[in-house]
């Protein structure tokens, strides 16, 4: 029977799938979230053309005739020109031109068509290029610090937790998705660099598929297993969490994968993260610019502020509001959360700033009781 520091074999596997062990106190996430957009490209840009150009009787016969002809166009003209050839010299067709006229001619006729075999080609080049594409970076977690960071674009970003002012459940936002920002934030970068940014968002299939099928099974979006996510993340960074309850998530991550999950990341694991997700730097440049970090930026930090995706409400009202709402110190403050760091760090909000009317259960891993 488990009790409640002990993890299923199921929580086991998935701890192994995110998280990679880097030291006692520090693991590392394992960004994920290209898995919906290379399902819908999966779908609409390779096994839709693979079907016509391969399977489809009358397009796959002119697919491959295309290939042909771009890459040997010669053999092409070589069969027409075998057709008409004179049957008196092998070097002349039946029409009276020279076998070199008569190539010549074919090749300005049809030359604008041996690009047509490499557009073919090209585009599952570009298509697999893109599904392939490894995930932007990787985050840590130091419990015996209190610091989450990545590094990015050639910086550190670095929050610790102890200058939140809100719980540290508030700062990761479970909405089908996981969800949070490494300070500093910043609403400037355009989503198009979100995956160069310090956003981070994380969504394997585990969250995108109860999404997708959400509308089609009731209460499935409760499968949704980002709020699992969040709850590991808030039990490892909590110190007074039970050592019992570390050393398990440590054996998980420790214990080898078995061979069907070995398999299984073999075969399906580059959906969700393309061939693999970028290293960080190597530990001793990290280290330096931690120390730098503590040593230059964090005693003019006294405060962190918070975040939140946008209400319907606000983005109705703001034509082209920002994917998400920086909330200040003094918002903050305004708002009650005033001691530093927050005396409930660790607990669950019996409300939470972080809900939406377009998400099932809105608060659902977000808020105490709901986490799980």
């Amino acid at each position: 029977m488990l009790t409640t520091n002990d993890l299923s074999k199921k929580e086991q596997r998935e701890l192994r799938r995110w998280f990679t062990k880097i030291d006692e106190d520090t693991i590392e996430l394992k960004i994920k979230w290209k898995g919906a957009f290379n399902l819908m490209l999966i779908a609409l840009a390779l096994l839709l053309p693979l079907y016509y150009d391969l399977i489809k009787p009358d397009s796959s016969e002119r697919f491959r005739e295309e290939i042909r002809f771009s890459f040997q166009p010669e053999t092409r003209f070589k069969k027409e020109y075998n057709q008409i050839v004179s049957d008196t010299d092998s070097n002349m067709t039946m029409y009276g031109d020279t076998k070199e006229d008569f190539m010549k001619r074919m090749w300005e006729r049809h030359k604008h068509r041996v690009w047509d075999g490499y557009l073919s080609l090209a585009w599952y080049v570009v298509v697999l290029a893109i599904i392939l594409f490894p995930s932007g970076k990787r985050v840590r977690f130091d419990r015996k610090r209190g610091i989450i960071y990545t590094y990015t674009n050639r910086s550190l970003y670095l929050t610790e937790i102890n200058k939140l002012m809100r719980p540290l459940p508030e700062y990761f936002i479970s909405s089908n998705s996981f969800l949070f920002w490494i300070h500093p934030y910043s609403n400037k970068v355009r989503f198009s660099s979100l995956a160069r940014h310090s956003r981070i968002l994380f969504m394997d299939y585990s969250m995108y598929l109860p999404a997708i099928f959400g509308g089609f099974c009731i209460n499935i979006h409760r499968k949704n297993r980002a709020r699992y996510l969040k709850k590991y993340l808030v039990d490892f960074m909590n110190p007074n969490t039970s050592s019992e309850r570390i050393s398990a998530m440590m054996n998980a991550l420790e214990t080898k994968k078995g061979f069907i999950e070995r398999l299984c990341s073999f075969l399906f694991g580059w959906i969700d993260e393309g061939l693999y997700t970028r290293r960080l730097p190597e530990k001793e440049k990290l280290e330096g610019l931690i120390a730098q970090y503590f040593k230059n930026d964090a005693p003019k930090i006294r405060a962190l502020p918070s975040c939140r995706q946008h209400y319907p409400t606000e983005i109705s009202k703001f034509k082209g509001a920002p994917l998400f709402k920086i909330i200040s110190q003094d918002e903050n403050r305004k708002a009650g959360f005033i001691k530093v760091p927050c005396p409930n760090l660790f607990e669950y909000p019996e409300v939470s700033m972080h809900k939406s009317e377009y998400v099932f259960d809105e608060e659902l891993g977000n808020v105490k009781g709901k986490e799980l």
